[in-house]
């Protein structure tokens, strides 16, 4: 009977570790880093230490599920363990982060991520190449379908570790700016998961996969064995040619498969100093990551078909289908929606986007976020037609990014403002890139999805010069190759150069005579206008640029 008594209370503390409505949770991700503060705090070798974790959370509160202290480990000192506390302007139960699922459709269920923000203060007790920040989190991990039985338990906790070797001077980790320790793919999918950090001081990173692993506080921990055909450098079911990572940036791509659950994996951001001593490269650091990843469920209906531009920003409107008749490729368009037109006519219906005159950009906003290394900087993604069927050029496609290198916002700009109101029309294509846009959930655009530009600000000039009262304005020579002189009034004025579209080429503030050299002028008509603000007065004469032999 003793020994039946004995054998339920060891069960119970086990079963303690578990799920329970009195005290589980279910850790499923977290990073850890480290900041040098001796130069603000005047301490030698003080540091500050950096722990985020990630949980769902249906029962337990802060105190049953993180760890205290961090042990400080290396071959010079004796361990040292660190007090860690709640980072300040966080609650002991952590901080709602949402579903964090912008791609799938998840059950709300299984969405409950709270975020945790801890931190410590330590002062090391001098310089030395291996000290290592070691955090367990204490209980214990989800259900993962690339491995099986690694669960909290009696001497098995999750384990966080970052690197220092402060010999080479003091070192400030790689910080994350942005996190995605947890998140929620869909299935067969194009798959791209950031960890992208800065480096404060300055020194080289490179981004690689690592061993998850397992181990209490000052213990040497033990890697995680992954079930076939899962290896720690190929944790998620991926199509051929598998999982790849940018070392240089921190993306992880992959194409997931049809395989559903949650998959585990971790991440290291290594940092090496240049030492002009050796000539070398020396690794002063490192910060860790341990990602979590669920992949299941279907997609969202608003981001399958791939980048769409805002409603908000640029609402569609009703165009007569003939507009369509200037693009060779009519027939491709994927998203012009045929509508009633006003007569027997049909219409249909397109993005507007505003320009404003004279400006050499225009600014696209999208629904859902496009992946920045889809965005070719040349421009070449974009092609936009004039109301007479020129082609407009554009010099490059500003994508305006923010970690995780992923924006709603990229800004086209024009070799020349746009030439003159009407409504050109601008198309999304494979650009030298080899891929249209692609948004955050691996889904692209097809190419020829078509908007319409509108411009109805800009000033038209009139070329004809009409009889009227003698004028100050004298240009010569004329013709001239690009260099002429313009004298005008004593009055503070403008001088403006205006090509046949209305653009203007020239702007110059000034009084009585310009010496205008513009040898790269195109030949052909120009208007020459004086502008006087005092007084209001506009002068203008036409001025031909000849053919330069």
């Amino acid at each position: 009977m003793k020994a039946l008594i004995k054998y339920a209370v060891v069960l119970l503390i086990f079963l303690s570790h578990f799920d329970s409505p009195l005290n589980a949770s279910h850790l499923v991700g977290g990073t850890m880093s480290y900041e040098y503060i001796g130069d603000t705090s005047g301490i030698p070798h003080h540091y500050k230490i950096n722990i985020t974790l990630y949980r769902t959370t249906r029962y337990t509160t802060f105190n049953n599920v993180l760890g205290p202290t961090v042990c400080i480990t290396s071959s010079c000192f004796p361990n040292q363990t660190v007090t860690i506390g709640l980072a300040p302007g966080y609650p002991p139960n952590g901080t709602a982060v949402g579903e964090n699922a912008n791609c799938v459709t998840l059950n709300p269920n299984t969405t409950d991520f709270f975020e945790h923000k801890l931190e410590g203060f330590v002062e090391l007790p001098g310089t030395c190449s291996d000290f290592s920040f070691k955090y367990a989190m204490v209980c214990c991990r989800v259900g993962y379908a690339n491995f099986a039985n690694v669960f909290g338990g009696t001497g098995i906790t999750n384990r966080l570790e970052a690197l220092l070797n402060n010999t080479r001077g003091e070192n400030t980790s790689p910080q994350f700016v942005f996190n995605e320790a947890v998140i929620n793919l869909c299935q067969s999918q194009n798959v791209s998961i950031n960890h992208y950090a800065i480096e404060p001081d300055g020194d080289s990173l490179q981004y690689a996969f690592d061993y998850v692993s397992n181990g209490n506080s000052c213990d040497t921990a033990f890697n995680v064995s992954y079930d076939p055909p899962y290896t720690f450098d190929q944790p998620f079911p991926a199509e051929l040619p598998g999982t790849t990572i940018d070392q240089q940036t921190g993306e992880i791509l992959f194409k997931s498969t049809s395989a559903s659950g949650n998959f585990i994996y971790a991440f290291e951001v290594i940092e090496y100093r240049w030492v002009n001593q050796l000539n070398a490269y020396v690794k002063v650091g490192s910060s860790y990551v341990e990602g979590w990843a669920s992949i299941g469920g279907s997609c969202r209906p608003n981001v399958i078909d791939g980048p769409d531009l805002s409603n908000n920003h640029h609402p569609k409107q009703n165009y007569p289908a003939s507009i369509l008749n200037r693009m060779e490729d009519v027939l491709l368009i994927p998203n012009a929606d045929t509508v009633a037109g006003s007569g027997s006519s049909a219409e249909v219906s397109l993005h507007r986007v505003s320009y404003n005159c004279l400006s050499n950009s225009i600014d696209l906003y999208f629904e859902n976020n496009i992946r920045c290394n889809t965005i070719a900087p040349d421009g070449s993604d974009f092609r936009i037609l004039s109301p007479d069927s020129v082609l407009v050029p554009i010099s490059a496609a500003i994508p305006n990014c923010t970690p995780p290198q992923t924006t709603d916002h990229i800004t086209l700009m024009l070799h020349n403002p746009l030439p003159g109101n009407g409504d050109f029309l601008a198309s999304i294509r494979t650009g030298t890139d080899n891929n249209t846009l692609i948004n955050e959930c691996g889904f692209d655009v097809a190419p020829h999805y078509t908007f319409v530009i509108h411009s109805d600000d800009c000033p038209v000039f009139s070329t004809h010069m009409e009889d009227q009262s003698p004028i100050s304005l004298r240009i010569y020579p004329n013709p001239n190759n690009g260099t002429f002189t313009a004298v005008g009034t004593g009055e503070p004025h403008v001088l403006r150069v205006y090509n046949m579209l209305g653009v203007c080429v020239i702007e110059e503030r000034g009084h009585g005579e310009h010496l205008v050299s513009q040898a790269g002028l195109a030949p052909g008509n120009y208007v020459v206008r004086l502008e006087y603000p005092l007084n209001g007065r506009v002068e203008q004469q036409k001025m031909t640029v000849a053919n330069r032999k």
